[in-house]
């Protein structure tokens, strides 16, 4: 607490210093100045007796009003200080004074009462110490409160609730919450702002394990949708929201600490074209591929398969021969307790999901269910000369799902085709490969289904008047079918992230939303390659992160000869990523050289990491099975790594003898080979000769054959090219962070654990990013991006806008901004800025009054732009409306001195009288009243009142033909016909109806702007479209 005052201190010293060493200036400025000393020093005075430990109101007993008014204008707020004196200096002191009487009292350890807490959403703006427990005082009320969202200046915290609906409701359930008020600011913030500035934007989504990474970002997608897509109701959404249904289901799965973590990292662009979206792609990022065979004994395997098993029928197991079999009769499932109840429901959604993206169910569930028996497939060794097998009808079961015959499927597993010098010749492969080849099958199968449901949910587009054909961020040339050796290490950019980060600046509104949720950080007892290539996604965004927040600000401020720049002690990761990932001797590229190395073994690559690494200060040794381990201090942890498994799952590669059997000479289900499509356009007619392909879908294929000597790509290689990919569109975008955090480990929504909050805060710098943002400079901006964005500020006179004089415009505005701070009564210690030589550094509460102004200042042109053309249509539109309501006076005085032609339904009539000589007529003849009554009774009918008339035909009959609204019409008369007004119809005019009018017998006519009710007697159909129409 001291040093942070001392800090202060020694900030403010120095600002008084540079203030009272500038040059002669003009008498307004020197009346600012001299204000701005007095609330410097008093600020001054206050931190000298808060050091003492005397509080400011023992001595100065200022009793003035204080009143915060919030002004909100999407997520920037700006508190505003009112007094009932006048604005003199002594005034503004007194104001002073008392703000740090209540900071002191604050101080002293009392924060103040819970509403106050709950108040504070932007931890910029706190009264008391920046420290770790005063944050988590802060979060811990406002989240208490069901205020889960909090601000570090244009950084987002959100403290999980674990309240709203479930992850596969998001997009389709509407829900009013304070989560959706706060995914509503993010989505408004970052579509605002790629208006604004006409550039690509992107929201990264960091956080532990279930901290809602994932919900949070599927709930701004739908904001993002209602915003600019059209809403939930159209068909692109409806794509989208069963797209995601049916991947949840194949990409979650229960772990410890969540029971549905997303283990499948996801880039969802949302591309879009006059400001409106036209389409959204979704990019895969597969990091836990192993559970699908081996899954951990703490969770459990990935939803899909528990939902099947509880929500197919009894029918439908037969047909898959799924009957009997339960989680505890397949060897990859665990037997853990879960709620067959949701697990059927889940599944239903599930299944129509699939007919909405129009992928057949059966072919789907074929597969996934062969993967299922799979798992209970072993192959043994029993001393002849083939192997024998555990599981026979499962195999058979097996082979029928998969559409070929279990001899050919047999062969595949335990037979091996080799490639020497040409010569082609096959060998009989051990137990132990058999096996492996079964769970790489399993493997492959599962990720190319969901690869191929991926590329069907991003084949939905709307037309754009800009775009072209964009491709996927997958479809990158490194992503060969067949592997080819390693050729580049820089990354491969996404067709389509580049396209559109070049043309957003061609074309207004054009260019893409990128939505980012990997998997986080993970350390398990044992760490495999996919914990790798997680924990190398989270060391890799938080580099992106403390690169974007931390290192650049101040490194350029420092090259720009800034004065009194924040030093900021934070942890830098990129010696971490130095040694994960650097092209000479980094244990990634090392890993790569001993992969498919003929003499590799795990103690040979453990020393070489030793020889080359043992100094680094993020290596270590671990204590125990040194020869078969090593360790990496992450920026979360200490993380130690399995050698023997990364070995062997970056060598996971499929044999051209079990791809071969899904050629479609042996295998009657299109769909699987459909799966292995580009694999099996690679092999000569189909026959095995010792090509080796990846076990993860590819989208292209050099259709050309590569034998397994000199094979130097591995998955950890091709994983690294597709993150640095990632990357380098995301450096082409504007970025925004929101830090999602876990109150607990239980998923209980009324515990806050403080330790594994204050662990998660530590981890993500949250205090260190409060520093920044409470008293540097985090934003920056050019001398002419300032003044075309702020130069309202200025009257248009005193700027010069030319090039040689922008940073004299930028003073300018400036002064301007003293001068509205000053009318506002606002301190200047909380809004500072510095000029540099290319920028202006502004810090956090500057940046937030001058978007405070912006909108104000929007606004106001908005409300003066409607009055404006308001008025002019209204002048525009007099004449028509004059001479209308002139028709209608002369219609309606018309239809008064016209006496009615015919009497009221059901009105008794008088006969005429007989002529002479005659006897009068019978009554009945005449009067049936008594009929008439029961009539309209037995049909309700009211006989003072006609029948209602029937609804209007959208059509008129011309020749026998149905001629639909609108159409043509020509006049026959002149209407009215000019003897007691002007005539406004000529007898002739061709017009445009486009209805009925209620009034029987008249027609709805357009013209000149106004419509006009004229009787159909007087018009005719014109004949030269009377043909467009239905024959009666």
């Amino acid at each position: 607490m001291v040093s942070t005052r001392n800090f202060m201190l020694d900030k403010y010293f120095k600002e008084m210093n540079q203030v009272n060493t500038q040059p002669k200036a003009s008498p307004s400025e020197v009346l600012s100045l001299r204000d701005q000393i007095q609330n410097l020093s008093s600020e001054v005075l206050s931190l000298r007796r808060a050091l003492d430990g005397t509080s400011w109101q023992e001595h100065h007993p200022h009793h003035l009003k204080y009143q915060e008014v919030e002004y909100e204008s999407g997520t920037d707020t700006v508190s505003e200080f009112s007094e009932s004196s006048s604005s003199c200096p002594s005034c503004q002191l007194s104001r002073m004074q008392k703000n740090e009487g209540e900071r002191e009292r604050q101080r002293r350890g009392k924060y103040g009462s819970q509403q106050q807490l709950s108040q504070v959403d932007d931890l910029c703006h706190m009264t008391v110490p920046l420290t770790e427990d005063a944050i988590m005082k802060i979060l811990h009320h406002r989240w208490r409160n069901g205020l889960n969202m909090t601000k570090i200046g244009s950084i987002t915290l959100v403290v999980n609730s674990f309240t709203g609906p479930q992850l596969n409701q998001v997009l389709q359930q509407k829900y009013t919450s304070n989560t959706s008020s706060v995914i509503g600011c993010i989505a408004v913030k970052v579509l605002d702002k790629f208006i604004d500035t006409n550039t690509s934007q992107s929201v990264v989504f960091c956080g532990t394990g279930g901290s809602g990474k994932t919900h949070t970002a599927l709930a701004t997608l739908r904001q993002l949708f209602h915003l600019a897509g059209g809403g939930n109701e159209t068909d692109s959404f409806k794509h989208l929201t069963a797209g995601f249904t049916v991947l949840q289901s194949l990409s979650s799965a229960r772990t410890e600490f969540n029971a549905n973590s997303s283990r499948m990292g996801q880039y969802i662009e949302v591309l879009l074209s006059d400001c409106a979206i036209y389409r959204t792609k979704i990019h895969c990022y597969w990091t836990d591929q192993c559970r699908i065979v081996e899954p951990p004994a703490t969770g459990d395997n990935y939803h899909i398969f528990y939902q099947l098993l509880a929500g197919l029928t009894n029918e439908e197991k037969v047909k898959l021969h799924l009957q009997g079999y339960s989680p505890i009769d397949l060897n990859y499932l665990n037997n853990l307790p879960r709620d067959e109840t949701a697990d059927v429901e889940n599944f239903t959604k599930w299944r129509t999901s699939l007919a909405v993206l129009g992928i057949p169910f059966f072919d789907v569930i074929r597969v996934l269910t062969a993967v299922l028996l799979l798992g209970n497939i072993e192959f043994i060794e029993d001393g002849g000369f083939e192997l024998d097998i555990k599981g026979n009808a499962e195999i058979k079961a097996v082979a029928a799902l998969l559409g070929v015959s279990g001899v050919v499927l047999y062969r595949g597993f335990t037979t091996r085709t080799h490639n020497l010098k040409g010569q082609v010749f096959r060998s009989l492969c051990d137990a132990d490969t058999a096996n492996e080849t079964r769970k790489r099958l399993s493997k492959a199968l599962y990720c190319r289904t969901v690869a191929a449901i991926v590329r069907r949910i991003n084949s939905l587009r709307r037309p754009s008047s800009h775009s072209g054909a964009s491709v996927s961020s997958d479809e990158i040339q490194s992503s060969d079918s067949v592997i080819k050796p390693l050729q580049q290490s820089s990354p491969v950019t996404s067709k389509s992230s580049a396209t559109h980060s070049t043309s957003s600046h061609s074309f207004p509104g054009e260019g893409f939303i990128g939505l980012v949720d990997m998997p986080s950080f993970q350390n398990l007892n044992c760490n495999k390659l996919d914990q790798l290539c997680m924990n190398l996604c989270a060391e890799t965004l938080q580099q992106f992160y403390i690169h974007n927040v931390f290192t650049s600000s101040i490194e350029i401020a420092r090259a720009e000869d800034i004065e009194n720049i924040m030093e900021m002690e934070y942890i830098d990761n990129k010696p971490c990523l130095d040694l994960l990932t650097c092209p000479t001797n980094g244990i990634l590229t090392i890993l790569d050289k001993e992969t498919f190395y003929p003499k590799c073994s795990c103690e040979n690559f453990i020393e070489s990491l030793e020889n080359l690494h043992q100094d680094h200060n993020r290596y270590f040794s671990p204590a125990v099975d040194r020869d078969q381990s090593f360790g990496v201090k992450h920026f979360a942890g200490n993380v130690v790594y399995d050698a023997n498994a990364l070995l062997e799952g970056n060598r996971d590669v499929l044999s051209d003898d079990i791809v071969s059997v899904f050629h479609k000479k042996a295998c009657n289900f299109g769909f699987a080979t459909h799966l292995f499509c580009h694999e099996l356009q690679a092999l000569e007619g189909g026959s095995p000769s010792g090509t080796i392909f990846k076990v993860f879908s590819s989208f292209h294929s050099d259709n050309s054959r590569k034998s397994y000597e000199g094979v130097k790509s591995t998955h950890m290689q091709d994983f690294q090219v597709r993150l640095e990919s990632l990357l380098k569109t995301l450096r082409q975008s504007t970025p925004h962070f929101i830090r999602c955090i876990r109150p607990n480990n239980s998923e209980d929504h009324v515990t806050f654990d403080q330790e594994v909050v204050k662990e998660q805060l530590r981890v993500l710098q949250v205090l260190e990013t409060t520093h920044l943002y409470a008293g540097g400079y985090p934003n920056r901006m050019t001398f002419g991006e300032f003044n075309k964005k702020y130069g309202f500020f200025a009257p248009k006179r005193m700027l010069h806008k030319t090039e040689d004089k922008v940073v004299q415009d930028c003073k300018t505005i400036l002064d301007c901004l003293l001068r509205a701070m000053d009318k506002n009564s606002l301190p200047y210690c909380s809004a500072s800025w510095a000029l540099g030589t290319k920028h202006i550094f502004l810090s956090e509460e500057a940046v937030q009054y001058l978007e405070l102004c912006l909108v104000e200042r929007r606004q106001q042109a908005l409300t003066l732009i409607q009055s404006r053309v308001r008025g002019w249509r209204c002048r525009k539109r007099w004449p028509l409306l004059k001479r209308q309501l002139k028709l209608h006076h002369i219609t309606m005085k018309i239809k008064r001195e016209t006496p009615p032609c015919r009497p009221k339904l059901f009105d008794v009539i008088e006969p005429p009288p007989p002529p002479p000589g005659r006897p009068p007529p019978e009554s009945n003849e005449y009067q049936k009243l008594k009929i008439i009554q029961q009539t309209c009774q037995i049909y309700g009918l009211n006989m003072d009142k006609p029948p209602p008339i029937p609804r209007s035909r959208p059509y008129t009959v011309a020749g026998g033909v149905k001629v639909f609204f609108p159409q043509r019409r020509i006049m026959k008369c002149n209407y009215p016909d000019g003897k007691n007004s002007k005539t406004f119809l000529k007898s002739g005019d061709v017009v445009l109806v486009t209805g009925v009018s209620q009034r029987q017998g008249h027609l709805i006519v357009q013209h000149r702007g106004c419509a006009i009710e004229v009787p159909l007697c007087l018009t005719e159909v014109y004949r030269n479209v009377s043909a467009v129409g239905t024959k009666i």
